[in-house]
């Protein structure tokens, strides 16, 4: 099972600086490629497995859930359809 979710690239890079890890020392530590990192923490990718955020936290000395992933944002140019429009009572 492949769970996924959203990576709070500010706080990796926070937590990484605190640490005072090198993204490559970082990487290292979790058994992660270091262009991961790079990319998790400027947001060119935004999802990463849980097993991943597990051993980024484990590196950091965290509890995964503090880099738990974020739910994605409701897509807010989506426009509700007639169905769900019914559902909630505003069309007859």
């Amino acid at each position: 099972m492949r769970v996924q979710g959203r990576m709070q690239a500010m706080e990796l890079k926070k937590y990484r600086r605190i640490a005072g890890l090198t993204q490559k020392q970082l990487a290292q530590r979790a058994g992660v490629d270091e262009t991961l990192i790079s990319r998790l923490e400027r947001g060119q990718r935004l999802k990463a497995r849980w097993i991943t955020i597990a051993r980024l936290a484990r590196a950091l000395n965290l509890e995964p859930h503090e880099l738990e992933p974020i739910p994605p944002a409701p897509d807010e140019d989506a426009r509700p359809t007639k169905r769900s429009r019914r559902a909630e009572g505003r069309v007859a």
